[in-house]
């Protein structure tokens, strides 16, 4: 795509493309961070039970468990956020949703 709107010498698709390259990384690199500061505790007391015969209390992994949980929430929404089409889906659900929360109070209030 890039080649095609140098070739053409179209600068907003120039732009378009460098936009998308760069949420692109910043969404792997964020992906990237979020699972590894999730998953790290887990790993660790991985190699420590290898390393050191480590037993992980009832608690830690508990915590370990809701740690994985919540990078498994996290991700759809940093999908959502960093894809222009699903973003872009996304912001229509809201405003469709909005308007009919608006006029669900108005019709009840204006009963």
């Amino acid at each position: 795509m890039k080649k095609e709107a140098l070739s053409t010498n179209d600068d907003e698709m120039v732009d378009r493309v460098r936009k998308q390259k760069h949420s692109l990384i910043i969404q792997l690199i964020i992906v990237f961070t979020v699972f590894n500061v999730f998953y790290m505790p887990i790993y660790i007391s991985i190699v420590l039970r290898f390393a050191t015969g480590y037993q992980r209390t009832p608690f830690a992994d508990a915590i370990f468990l809701y740690l994985m949980e919540i990078s498994r929430m996290i991700d759809p929404i940093i999908t959502i956020n960093f894809q222009p089409e699903l973003n872009h889906e996304f912001q229509i659900i809201l405003t469709k949703f909005k308007i009919k929360f608006k006029n669900f109070f108005t019709n009840i209030f204006n009963r």
